[in-house]
């Protein structure tokens, strides 16, 4: 007979003592009406909070105070129950309540602090975290994913797990060229089964080496006290702080990750478009830690285009060593001191972008006034990135004409006399000389030819500034 999976919900209404203590302390009202209308209403919530879950059979553990704890044999009505219970609550008492879920009490109370946290200071945040913060969204995380290794995206994963009680992992993949896309699918496919074998590790202690290929090298058992510095009292201490976060993130192995499909580069801007689709009823995290450097630019852009602020990269500030010290598993590796998770939008000089085509509040800026700044700078980089190419076909152009009249002119004096029978192949030397010039226009210019040499020159010119400019970010291809 399989085991019963119980599911804990824990709910705590929101900063109850610190108003009860401001309307104590409120020197114009002498008996404290506020302060017993407040608890009141409060006893009253709780009663009809018990008298739900009763009727929906739901098994109490407690609830009294502000505080209510229960548990179900199954996930399946574990929201309706959870967003019902804090309607009531409001309606009754006019507060909040936070809930945190898991699959038991310890995990309940932990994410229950999580959602509190998220709560703080609500008033500074976007208007999408607000919502997220006041229960009404949940979240998903999009994963733009290069390497096959897993580790950087288990760091990205658990953070946003810990700050945003993460319920969705979206890997996320580009790719310029039609004809790999399937090799790209596959790739993709593997990620995920990389990640969900390191998480599932980590759990039972061991770490798994990958390569950049995403091929598994070893299995290694986490130790503790690996290099036998430690005392036995600081070993143990230790064990219970890798003991303290396994637990911790153990709830993230049931995170729902999925692939999509590969992005094509061309299509970029439509895909990004649709991962809005579910934007209304979730927020959407964007981490671009993963994301080449040569898309880097078109995914920022394309993303604050759409007011996109939650964009996010996770940096690292210690040397890699590229085993489970570099992961949040590790009692070294802690925010703000080993990594932070940077959000790029509220960078100091990324707040100023110009790249932004509405308000916080939704209305219409002048796209002339908004856009100027960086149209001046769009020109000045094509501007050099035409001048670079114009360099490169030019010198390249007068090497090829001194290659040809070397060759051409080099057989009349090198021959000796005594070989006067190839005399006549010496007469086609320059078209012999003209096979490399008239290749580079098939190889280069992607099978156009002219039997103009002069266009060797185009053609040299056409190919460097498109490579000037894929390798920023602003080529697209066909």
């Amino acid at each position: 007979m399989a085991e019963v999976k119980f599911h804990y919900v824990y709910l705590d209404g929101d900063k109850i003592g610190n108003n009860l203590r401001r309307l104590l302390l409120d020197k114009n009202d002498e008996d404290h009406d506020a302060a017993n209308s407040l608890s009141d209403s409060i006893r009253q919530a709780m009663l009809l909070i018990r008298e739900y879950l009763v009727q929906q059979e739901v098994e109490i553990l407690m609830c009294g105070g502000d505080d209510v704890l229960f548990r179900l044999n199954s996930a399946e009505h574990k929201k309706s129950l959870v967003v019902e219970v804090q309607k009531t609550f409001l309606s009754t008492t006019g507060m909040t309540m936070s809930a945190g879920e898991g699959f038991s009490i310890e995990e309940s109370l932990e994410s229950l602090d999580r959602a509190k946290s998220m709560k703080q200071n609500t008033s500074e945040l976007p208007l999408v975290q607000r919502k997220y913060a006041q229960g009404e969204m949940e979240v998903a995380l999009y994963l733009f994913v290069t390497s096959l290794r897993p580790d950087a995206y288990i760091n990205s994963i658990c953070h946003c797990f810990e700050n945003f009680d993460l319920r969705e992992v979206i890997l996320v993949g580009i790719e310029a060229e039609k004809s790999k896309l399937y090799d790209q699918s596959s790739n993709l496919k593997r990620l995920k089964e990389n990640i969900d074998k390191q998480l599932r590790a980590l759990q039972e202690q061991s770490y798994i080496k990958f390569n950049q290929e995403g091929i598994e090298q070893a299995v290694v058992e986490v130790q503790v006290n690996e290099q036998d510095e430690l005392s036995e009292d600081q070993e143990e201490e230790l064990r219970k702080e890798y003991e303290k976060l396994r637990r911790k993130y153990a709830p993230v192995n049931r995170i729902s990750i999925r692939a999509l499909d590969p992005v094509l580069y061309s299509n970029l801007d439509e895909a990004i478009s649709s991962f809005e689709k579910d934007g209304d009823h979730r927020l959407n995290l964007y981490d671009v830690t993963g994301v080449r450097k040569e898309y880097l630019i078109e995914v920022y852009t394309l993303l604050r285009l759409m007011e996109k602020r939650e964009i996010y990269t996770f940096e690292v500030y210690k040397r890699l060593d590229f085993n489970y010290t570099d992961l949040v598993f590790s009692p070294g590796f802690t925010h703000g001191v080993a990594y932070d998770y940077t959000s790029l939008s509220n960078l100091s000089f990324t707040k100023k972008s110009k790249i932004i085509l509405k308000s916080d509040h939704g209305r219409i800026l002048n796209a002339s006034d908004n856009n100027s700044h960086f149209q001046e700078e769009r020109k000045r980089f094509f501007s050099l990135a035409q001048q670079t190419a114009n360099e490169f076909a030019k010198w390249s152009t007068a090497c090829a004409l001194i290659f040809i009249v070397i060759t051409t002119t080099a057989g009349w004096y090198l021959v000796p006399p005594s070989w006067n029978f190839i005399e006549p192949l010496l007469s086609l030397s320059p078209l012999f000389a003209l096979i490399p010039v008239y290749a580079t226009q098939i190889f280069l210019g992607r099978g156009n030819i002219s039997l103009n040499p002069l266009m060797f020159y185009q053609t040299l010119y056409k190919w460097k500034l498109k490579r000037v400019k894929k390798k920023f970010g602003l080529y697209r291809s066909k």
